[in-house]
């Protein structure tokens, strides 16, 4: 990733936290665009409640370096559960 988060910690306890971002990378593109696409359906519905499922994919429209020798574009899948009251 562009960025690396050092956690450094004291003999008393005390932690600090400090993330450095590196946007002058060349390993990884500054902006992308990804798409969703989800389709969902209610498999129970009263009055008060319903239960539902939905599923989804998403991805990015650009691969991560222009001119990478192995390019990856990431993809996620999602399952979703719910109640709707």
């Amino acid at each position: 990733s562009n960025s690396t988060t050092q956690i450094l910690g004291d003999n008393s306890g005390n932690k600090t936290r400090n993330t450095l971002y590196d946007f002058s990378s060349p390993n990884f593109r500054r902006l992308n665009f990804s798409g969703n696409l989800g389709f969902g359906v209610t498999f129970f519905q009263s009055t008060g409640f319903s239960l539902y499922a939905q599923t989804n994919i998403e991805t990015t429209l650009l691969q991560l370096k222009k001119g990478a020798h192995l390019n990856r574009r990431p993809v996620s899948i999602g399952l979703i559960f719910g109640v709707r009251i």
